[in-house]
């Protein structure tokens, strides 16, 4: 990036006007985030494409045999909790493009590993590139969004991150059905190499410069950003807002524990195996494209709601909707009733739409509105670990869990850790005003000080 090495001298020479609107900016700078947000969706999607076409001429000469509790399903979580740490460490040292240039770069490492691959290893090395690339855009891509837009605009842009992510997946899967191996590989490579062409000419984030005791720098890259709109007060307005130092970093990893408990993976897991795939004789691959387009529909709805409705109304609603479909869910298979499979179905298919309607989605968001500035980085990394950690303890304990207890007792923790989101959006979540003047908003405060 040229911004990071001009001089003190050099940046003192900017001109302090510039005529693009910033709005115009905004979605320039998301556009190109965007495109590593899809292709992360995008690779991670490939489960692999040697279980969808098989009989083709180009397919590599082996054919994987999916294990539900195999590497290929517990690599995203495994991988993601130390390289959701390791892009935490590049982006402290040496910046959020660093960051995302590394992701971008597994990307694309995964894409040529798949397109080349003549046994199972190339395979496997492959699907770890693709978790690391995975990790590196769930952890930095909503950081570097909230650091460089304004905000009044923040609430849209870096919830349609984690939107674009599951549009990624969905392609990804859907692709997978459609395409012959290699123009799907050829896919992994190109959507990750045009992010790095793009991303170039963009700046760094004015709070790593900052954080790097580089005002005049920093100052250069919020001319850049804002635009015609840009004036002294950004700067400083700017570093009141990387000075401040509000508790908040525990309320934000208790969001992302709580979505790691109830997310939506360990839902496609359940279908996967289970309800949708007896109820309507799919594949579980077409059990995942089923309920991501589901997930992917209630997300786009709950970016758009997130300034209108607010952040708190939609985290109500999700988890509350979330924890009556599990227990629907879970007293169904626990009275072991035989009849109306479509119950199930609706309550782990509303529990999905309820999902990306709220924490699903808003997460991110909220963690690191409720976290100083300055530490919005550090809570998107450690959270992230820890959602992944969690997780992976859930997914490897679900059959143990069925075998020594029983199996609606899986669907009654996603039913406690909702029930303890609601309590904890009402004790330490308030409401995002977006009715302040310029855009400036204030922290997220708490019902509970822990400094009291």
């Amino acid at each position: 990036m040229r911004t990071a090495h001009v001089s003190d001298a050099a940046v003192e020479e900017v001109p302090r006007v510039r005529r693009e609107s910033p709005w115009f900016i905004e979605f320039i700078l998301f556009f190109v985030v965007a495109l590593l947000c899809v292709s992360a969706g995008f690779v991670t999607a490939w489960s692999p494409p040697e279980f969808k076409h098989e009989d083709e001429d180009d397919e590599p000469f082996f054919v994987l045999q999916p294990d539900p509790f195999g590497f290929l399903v517990l690599a995203p979580y495994v991988i993601g909790s130390g390289a959701s740490l390791v892009f935490g460490y590049i982006s402290h040292r040496c910046g959020r493009k660093a960051a995302l240039y590394v992701a971008a770069l597994f990307g694309s490492v995964s894409g040529f590993t798949f397109l080349f691959a003549e046994g199972p290893a190339p395979v496997y090395v492959g699907r770890v590139a693709s978790c690391i690339c995975m990790a590196g855009a769930t952890v930095i891509c909503p950081v570097f969004v909230i650091e460089t837009v304004r905000d009044s605009s923040r609430g849209i842009y870096v919830s349609r991150c984690v939107l674009l992510i599951f549009l990624g997946v969905l392609l990804g899967g859907g692709m997978g059905q459609l395409l012959k191996y290699t123009p799907y590989c050829t896919f992994l490579i190109i959507l990750p190499t045009l992010f790095v062409f793009l991303f170039f000419w963009l700046p760094e984030t004015p709070y790593y410069y900052l954080s790097k005791s580089k005002p005049k720098h920093a100052e250069l890259s919020l001319v850049w950003m804002r635009g015609r709109d840009y004036t002294d007060q950004d700067l400083k307005y700017t570093l009141n807002q990387f000075q401040q130092r509000e508790p908040g970093i525990w309320r934000g990893i208790c969001l992302y524990l709580i979505r790691g408990v109830g997310s939506v993976y360990i839902t496609l897991h359940y279908l996967a195996k289970g309800t949708l795939a007896i109820s309507t004789n799919a594949t579980p691959n077409e059990t995942a494209i089923i309920m991501t387009s589901l997930l992917l529909l209630s997300s786009f709805l709950g970016t758009l709601a997130t300034d209108r409705a607010g952040r708190k109304l939609l985290l109500y609603l999700s988890y509350g909707g979330c924890a009556c479909c599990f227990l629907i869910t879970a007293l169904y298979d626990f009275l072991k009733i035989e009849k109306f499979l479509c119950i199930p179905l609706i309550g782990i298919g509303m529990s999905t739409v309820f999902n990306g309607i709220g924490y699903g989605t808003l997460t991110p968001l909220v963690a690191m509105e409720m976290t100083a500035p300055s530490k919005r980085c550090f809570i998107s990394c450690i959270g992230s670990s820890l959602e992944y950690l969690v997780s992976f303890t859930l997914v490897f304990a679900y059959p143990l869990i069925g075998k020594f207890l029983c199996s609606s007792a899986n669907f009654m923790i996603p039913v406690v850790a909702n029930t303890i989101g609601l309590y904890f959006t009402w004790l330490a979540v308030t409401e995002t005003d977006v009715s302040q003047p310029n855009g400036e908003l204030p922290s997220i405060s708490s019902r509970f000080d822990p400094a009291r």
